[in-house]
C-alpha cells in the first residue's frame, strides 16, 4: 500500500528561509508531506507546545544546521536553549526517526547568516557535535547537495524505519470496527479531497455546521448553494471561524506562500462578504427567519481545516505550500460513545478556537 509520510523540518528560519522552500518542494516531489516552523515567528512557550505537538504527528524529524544557532527559550526542565536544539531534544527523547544535514563550510556563508557572538558560535559547535555524535548526519555546502542529500537519505530512512503515514492515492478506505480496535470513529480516509461530495453532506446536516478554514475562499464558493439552502432553515446553526490577521501566524503564512499579509487580509474579507451575500440571498435581504449564522476570527495555529456536520467531522491539512493540490490527507469521523474519539478531539479544538477567538459577527436575522 502506497502511503504519504509527514516529515518536521527543523532548522533556524530567517538565514534558510529559501532552502527551506527547497526542501518543502523536494519532499512533496517525495511523496512526502512537509510541516515545520514556517508559521511560528514567535518563539515563546505557547508556540513551543504547539510545535511539540506537530512533531508527535510528523513521522520523520529532519534537521538542517547551518550558520546560525538561533533564538533561545527554555526546555521544559526550565535550562536555556535555542529553540531548533530543544526540536531536536524533543524528537529524540520520543524517539523520532533522524535524518541531519550540518553545513561544513561555514566559512563561506556570507556574515548576515553566521553567528556574530563567540557565545553563540560555541552553542553551535557543542550542538552540532551532539548531532553528530547521536543521529545519522550528511553535510552539505550548497542548496544543490542539501537536496539531493535528503531525497537519498530520506528513501533510506523509509525503508530502514517504517513509520504509519497516510495512505496515498486517489482511493477511499472504509475502516470496520474490526480495523479500528480502539473505537475511534474513524469512518473513512481521503487522499483527495475532491472525492469529498461536500454538497450532500451539507444538505443531510439537520442541525449544526462548523467550518474552521484560513479563509475558505475556494471551499465556500465551491458549496454556495448547498449553503445557501441549508441558512434558509431556522434549525440550522453554522459558525465559521476564519483567521484572524492579527493573528502571529498570518503574515508569515502569506510570505510562506510567496503573498503578502494585506493578499490573505483581502481575501478574508472577500470570503466575509460572499457569507454575507448567501445569507442574504436566503433569507430575501433579511426579510424572512434563517438559520443562525456566526463567524469568528481565531488566533490559534492555522494547521488544519476543519468541517463539523452534526455528529460527523472531516478533517485535512492546511496548505502549507504554494500551489495548490487536491491531494491532502483527509480523516471522517463519526462521534460515538468513545470519550476520546476522533469527533471529541476534533470538536474540542473547534470549541477552543471559538472560545479564545479574537473578534465575532454575527449575521442571523434579529
Amino acid at each position: 500500500m502506497n502511503k504519504k509520510y509527514q516529515v518536521f523540518v527543523s532548522s533556524t528560519y530567517e538565514d534558510l528561509i529559501e532552502e527551506r522552500k527547497l526542501v518543502s518542494n523536494a519532499l512533496l516531489e517525495s511523496d512526502c508531506i512537509p510541516a515545520g516552523m514556517e508559521l511560528f515567528p514567535a518563539a515563546n512557550k505557547e508556540s513551543w507546545e504547539v510545535i511539540k505537538s506537530v512533531i508527535d504527528d510528523c513521522d520523520y524529524y529532519l534537521l538542517i544546521i547551518a550558520g546560525k544557532y538561533g533564538s533561545l527559550g527554555k526546555d521544559d526542565s526550565g535550562n536555556k536553549c535555542g529553540f531548533t536544539e530543544m526540536e531536536y531534544n524533543y524528537a529524540k527523547s520520543i524517539g523520532k526517526p533522524i535524518i541531519a544535514f550540518i553545513h561544513n563550510d561555514i566559512g563561506n556563508i556570507v556574515s548576515a547568516k553566521v553567528e556574530p557572538t563567540k557565545a553563540g558560535k560555541k552553542r553551535l559547535e557543542r550542538f552540532s557535535k551532539k548531532v553528530k555524535s547521536n543521529s545519522n548526519v550528511k553535510f552539505w555546502a550548497n542548496p544543490g547537495e542539501l537536496i539531493s542529500n535528503i531525497k537519498s537519505s530520506l528513501t533510506k530512512l523509509i525503508e530502514e524505519c517504517p513509520a504509519d503515514g497516510w495512505i496515498k492515492g486517489n482511493e477511499i478506505y472504509e475502516i470496520s470496527p474490526d480495523d479500528n480496535p480502539l473505537m475511534l470513529g474513524l469512518k473513512k480516509v481521503y487522499t483527495n479531497v475532491e472525492n469529498i461530495n461536500y454538497n450532500d453532506i451539507i444538505q443531510n446536516t439537520k442541525q449544526y455546521i462548523d467550518i474552521v478554514h484560513i479563509h475558505g475562499m475556494t471551499w465556500t464558493n465551491s458549496n454556495r448553494n448547498a449553503l445557501k439552502n441549508k441558512l434558509k432553515d431556522e434549525d440550522i446553526t453554522i459558525r465559521v471561524v476564519l483567521l484572524d490577521n492579527r493573528n502571529i501566524f498570518f503574515n508569515p503564512y502569506a510570505d510562506f506562500i510567496g503573498q503578502e499579509g494585506k493578499y490573505l487580509n483581502n481575501k478574508t474579507a472577500e470570503v466575509l462578504d460572499i457569507w454575507k451575500a448567501i445569507y442574504n440571498e436566503a433569507t430575501s435581504n433579511g426579510k424572512k427567519s434563517g438559520a443562525k449564522l456566526f463567524i469568528y476570527f481565531h488566533d490559534g495555529f492555522p494547521s488544519k481545516s476543519l468541517y463539523r456536520f452534526d455528529n460527523q467531522i472531516i478533517s485535512n491539512p492546511a496548505v502549507m505550500t504554494k500551489s495548490k493540490s487536491p491531494m491532502m490527507p483527509t480523516v471522517y469521523c463519526e462521534k460515538n460513545e468513545n470519550p476520546n474519539c476522533l469527533f471529541n478531539v476534533y470538536f474540542d479544538e473547534i470549541n477552543w478556537l471559538i472560545d479564545n477567538s479574537i473578534d465575532f459577527i454575527e449575521l442571523s436575522k434579529k
